[in-house]
């Protein structure tokens, strides 16, 4: 629009003055590669802003920044150093890599970046700190092009000074060492004057082709670790190399900068596949202290096998061969007792007996069929569906036997990031990383909490989280940062599925890298925890609700029992009386007599002394005949008495007896009668 070239900067807060006219737009939101503001998003009107908001810009005609490379011990490495305004100033190592590096590197006429070291590797700088939050794509010709925070917008000291390691040519000769040809051993890169080697950490089949492909072979068998073929005597060069498989030089990949390690000359094991005319299946063999061997298939499973798979660069395991399928081996068996978790990197990292000499027949030889890819098939979203694997490029389903949330676990870490715990004591806490594009970076820390967390630990299958910890707390880590202001419902399957600002984009240094310590006790999740008080709760309430309901039904019985007495039929009769004690009451015999009684009318109240009897018929016994006899007048007057013994209305606590006497029809043998039936257990004479 206006011919320059780019711009350098935006600066708001109305950096150049307040305007004086009315708003236009609000909100604009470019891409960048737009001819025009009109062709951007935007809100037109702009009702929400003030003159103190005013926008403006800061742009160049021609290349704004030159570089120089300071305090490296040759021309190739050194602090960055930019030239603006007339002066030199630093770059802020905040989102720093070997993109960014590269670039710098091909505007001093070098071929690449070998390293882009931070921490003010090469002494820190005096003057201003010019850039910071610089993120390149690698393919830009000058600094000026990458994103950045704005020239002079920073956060950072001296102390986060950024560096980079340029090369020309060819900077890297690799050889195979220790083995019993020229087609394996120990890497070894030539630089500087010295084979050195490579560190095992993140080492697997991608990286291992790409240095196959560098020694003119089409492709790699195996990928051992760590001194296999023995140890190295020179130094370390490289360390988490992260290639995806198509590079040509190991230069390519991606690295945590040359000479920079935290490893040693260690032994490991390393692994291949035989027996089989598909690279995806086959017997196991594993390489120990110079020679291949198998491994016993007892304890021998599908986790087992997911981690051999995954050593060899494929997605997953499909099954957990036994007896030999792929034939028997011609070496030592080796290994037995094999128990992976299936989350390991290595079989080395996995619970076995220990290595051995011929422990077990080759008749048990164990192996694996791999697959290499997976999808989701008939879902509503790509977050669900059909598991769908490929082998031998057939795609095919799985059974659903012993399935369960671990396995779609697996699944969903596949088709997301696949993450990593890193500076734990054990393997369930550390740093995160995650990996995109076959690189391992971090998390920043902005908005990380315990519901973040816990989406992480459930993708390593774990029940849950504990905390949370930011700030580098598991150390820091190096390379990218790849995501922050990660922002978890807690109910995630996969970080993808959570709100981030997107991948690669940050404002973070590592000592804000995200950590999380993981529930490894099998106990009870958060989404557990709230389900059992909520059902606790509604338990609750359904007991109160029972008890309030028999307590009514109680009340209501016993206050129609005092109004309305039992409706016995009542003959008068006078006498004197004999008072009950508080709290004796009355007991129902079980088979009364078939003869008419006459007992006292009875009182639900206290000191209540009613100067009447009850005439009482009892119901006949059945072998008498029961009421077949009886008057209808009758019959309901017993019916209506053994419905109230059967079921009492009351529970009688204060009852008083005005009187006791037998009716004048009642046969002499009335009283021994009422002392076999026990009516109240009283003394009756």
């Amino acid at each position: 629009m206006l011919e320059y070239d780019g711009a350098l900067s935006a600066p708001g807060n109305a950096t150049y003055g307040q305007g004086s006219g009315n708003y236009s737009w609000d909100s604009v939101d470019c891409v960048g590669t737009e001819d025009h503001l009109l062709d951007c998003p935007k809100v037109m009107g702009a009702k929400g802003c003030t003159q103190a908001e005013n926008a403006g810009a800061i742009c160049y005609s021609e290349a704004p920044f030159r570089v120089r490379l300071v305090g490296g011990t040759s021309v190739t490495e050194g602090r960055v150093e930019v030239m603006y305004d007339g002066s030199w100033g630093t770059i802020c190592d905040d989102a720093w890599g070997l993109k960014d590096a590269s670039v710098v590197c091909r505007m001093l006429g070098f071929d690449g970046a070998l390293a882009a070291p931070g921490n003010a590797s090469f002494g820190r700088g005096s003057g201003n700190v010019l850039l910071d939050g610089v993120t390149c794509d690698g393919s830009e010709d000058n600094l000026a092009e990458c994103s950045h925070n704005g020239v002079g917008v920073h956060d950072c000291d001296h102390g986060e000074d950024a560096g980079v390691r340029c090369f020309s040519g060819v900077p890297f000769k690799v050889r195979l060492i220790g083995g019993p040809d020229d087609s394996e051993g120990r890497v070894e890169i030539f630089y500087d004057g010295s084979w050195q080697t490579v560190c095992d950490n993140n080492w697997d089949f991608k990286e291992a082709k790409v240095v196959c492909r560098m020694l003119g072979f089409d492709g790699a068998l195996a990928a051992p670790r760590a001194a296999a073929y023995g140890q190295g005597s020179g130094g370390i060069l490289l360390d988490s190399l992260g290639c995806d498989g198509t590079e040509d030089k190991i230069e390519d990949c991606y690295h945590r900068g040359v000479g920079v390690h935290n490893c040693e000359h260690a032994n490991d094991a390393g692994v291949r596949l035989i027996g089989s005319v598909d690279d995806a299946e086959g017997r196991v063999e594993v390489l120990y202290d110079g020679s291949w061997g198998t491994i016993c298939d007892s304890d021998w499973d599908i986790r087992d096998a997911t981690v051999v798979c995954r050593m060899l660069d494929f997605d997953g395991a499909m099954e957990a061969t036994h007896s030999a399928r792929f034939g028997k081996g011609s070496g030592d068996s080796i290994l037995e007792g094999v128990r992976c978790r299936g989350r390991e990197d290595h079989l080395a990292e996995c619970l076995h007996a220990g290595f051995g000499s011929n422990v077990c027949d080759h008749e048990k030889d164990a192996g694996v069929i791999c697959y290499s890819n997976v999808r989701l098939v008939g879902g509503s979203s790509d977050a669900e569906g059909r598991v769908e694997v490929q082998h031998m490029g057939v795609w095919g389903t799985i059974c659903h036997d012993q399935w369960d949330i671990l396995d779609a676990t697996v699944v969903c870490r596949m088709l997301g990031f696949q993450v990593r715990l890193v500076g734990g004591s054990s393997d369930a806490e550390g740093r995160v990383e995650i990996q995109h594009m076959g690189v391992w970076g971090t998390i920043c820390h902005d908005q990380w909490d315990i519901l973040d967390a816990t989406v992480v630990c459930r993708m390593l299958g774990f029940q849950g989280a504990l905390k949370a910890p930011g700030s580098a707390y598991f150390g820091k880590g190096a390379g990218d940062i790849f995501l922050d202001e990660v922002q978890c419902a807690g109910t995630e399957s996969r970080l993808t599925d959570c709100k981030h600002r997107g991948i690669g984009e940050h404002n973070c240094a590592h000592i804000e890298d995200a950590s999380v310590v993981c529930d490894d006790k099998g106990g009870m999740s958060v989404k557990m925890i709230v389900g059992a008080v909520v059902g606790s709760s509604i338990m609750l309430l359904i007991i109160i609700g029972v008890a309030s309901l028999v307590y009514y039904r109680r009340k209501k019985t016993k206050d129609r029992a005092e109004e309305n007495p039992v409706p016995f039929a009542v003959s008068k009769t006078t006498g004197p009386t004999k008072d009950l004690a508080q709290g004796e009451g009355i007991q129902v015999p079980p088979n009364p007599p078939n003869r008419p009684l006459t007992l006292p009318r009875v009182s639900m109240k206290r000191d209540v002394k009613p100067a009447e009897t009850m005439f009482i018929y009892q119901s006949p016994k059945p072998e008498d005949g029961g009421l077949d006899d009886i008057d209808e007048e009758r019959k309901h007057l017993y019916m209506s008495m053994e419905s109230e013994y059967l079921a009492p209305s009351a529970v009688i606590d204060d009852v008083c007896i005005p009187s006791l006497e037998l009716g004048s029809d009642a046969p002499a043998d009335v009283p021994a009668a009422v002392e076999e039936s026990v009516y109240m257990g009283d003394d009756l004479s």
